[in-house]
Order: C-alpha cells, then structure tokens, then sequence
C-alpha cells in the first residue's frame, strides 16, 4: 500500500541489501518476502505478489515517480501528460 501511495518510497525498497543481492525481478523479491515454513494464505499471497509487483515495476512506476504531484492530474493539450503516457504504456489506447 504505501508503494503506491508514496511513489519515491519504493526506492527504498530497492535499495535494500537483500534486494540488491538477490535481484529486483517480481520473483525475486517474492522469494525474499516469502514466509518459509509457514502456512500462507489467499490474502497473504495476494498482498505478496501485489507488492512485489509493485516494487519491482519497471514501467509505470518511472513514469510517476518523475512527474512532481503537482502535476500529476494534469491534462495538456500542447504535450503528453502523466495520464496519456500511462495509458499508453498499459496499452488502452
């Protein structure tokens, strides 16, 4: 959650030592984050993967944390805003 509420702190993340051993792919991070010997369950799973995602986004997650928050429900007309490059990247356009 605080990923995706505070774009910048997802740097920290990466920043971790484990992290930076082990690798910032999506199955990597799972892996470090997974409870063995543990039971896991559904909602556990889903939180897992959902912040490993979005820790390790390489697209979506650029886009954001270089645009100040000021800007970002901004619509131009004269050049690309947030929301176009978004869109874009998640192929709804």
């Amino acid at each position: 959650m605080l990923t995706t509420r505070y774009p910048g702190l997802r740097h920290l993340f990466l920043r971790c030592e484990h992290i930076q051993q082990a690798g910032n792919s999506h199955d990597t991070i799972s892996a470090l984050w997974m409870r063995v010997g543990d039971p896991c369950d559904r909602e556990w799973l889903f939180f897992l993967h959902f912040t490993a995602s979005c820790v390790s986004d390489q697209e979506v997650a650029p886009i954001v944390e270089k645009t100040p928050p000021h800007e970002l429900g901004f619509v131009y007309s004269e050049k690309r805003c947030v929301i176009d490059k978004l869109l874009t990247v998640l192929n709804c356009q």
